[in-house]
């Protein structure tokens, strides 16, 4: 009877860890978080080719009264800077939602390198001088090889 507790507890913590393959900011002990719960396509993408991706967001904004969500891609020379796409900026007030953007990019296969990957930026709105997110997320699109 104690295994058996013991596996379904451990089936259960699974489950719970990896039930959906979207990407968050859960980790830390702020009240604001992003998560990427979608972005298609996610398969058969082409290194070099300008993409339209549909992305789903979900957000939680409480430490301020209104918000930026800023998607980008690592797809400029350096594999760990993001490029900021300003037509995916959306401007969000406190509170939680989710959000559909439709966002283009140029894909970026890093080979062995990096993988190239999806970020969503939660930030106050307007920025201050020196910002940072108050919450990101990443979504992986091409694994490294």
């Amino acid at each position: 009877m104690k295994s058996a507790t013991i596996a379904a507890a451990l089936a259960l913590a699974l489950f719970a860890a990896g039930c959906d393959s979207s990407s968050g900011s859960e980790e830390n002990d702020s009240p604001d978080h992003i998560w990427i719960r979608s972005a298609t396509p996610d398969s058969a993408l082409v290194d070099g080719r300008r993409t339209e991706f549909t992305v789903i967001i979900e957000y939680q904004l409480a430490s301020c009264d209104s918000g930026e969500i800023d998607l980008g891609f690592n797809n400029w020379t350096n594999a760990n800077l993001d490029a900021l796409v300003d037509s995916a900026t959306r401007f969000v007030a406190k509170g939680q939602g989710f959000d559909t953007i439709h966002v283009a990019t140029q894909v970026k296969s890093w080979g062995s390198t990096s993988d190239f990957h999806l970020a969503a930026k939660l930030s106050e709105h307007p920025h201050t001088s020196g910002w940072m997110p108050l919450a990101d997320a990443q979504l992986t699109l091409i694994a490294k090889q």
